[in-house]
């Protein structure tokens, strides 16, 4: 039998532990890369929810720079949205406004001019 590795490896490289290819998963567990190993993984988290809970939880933390740049992103939208609005707010409820009136009567006037061709 293999013996296990017990060095740091980063989360995409794949390693050998006790005999099959697995990868690191949240830093806790060795998900093997072979499919017939893939049930006994389901069946150690897939029945534990607090488990579930911290891997999902740890996984997060390990995509920190994913999530700063999704709020980094976010509070630039946030704010050009704002500004947006409060340059164009006149021009939003006029444009609201009569497109509230023009579509229902187009697809009015839709409907009637196909009933009467039919």
């Amino acid at each position: 039998p293999a013996t296990p590795v017990l060095q740091d490896v980063p989360e995409s490289q794949e390693i050998v532990v006790r005999g099959y290819p697995s990868f690191p998963l949240a830093g806790v567990l060795c998900v093997p890369n072979v499919r017939e190993f893939e049930g006994n993984i389901t069946e150690l988290t897939g029945k534990n929810i607090a488990l579930q809970a911290a891997l999902q939880v740890s996984e997060l933390w390990h995509n920190q720079e994913v999530l700063l740049l999704a709020a980094l992103v976010t509070v630039v939208l946030s704010l050009t949205f704002l500004c947006f609005v409060e340059n164009c707010a006149r021009s939003l409820i006029n444009i609201s406004v009569t497109a509230l009136i023009v579509v229902p009567a187009a697809f009015a006037a839709y409907r009637v001019y196909k009933h009467h061709e039919a």
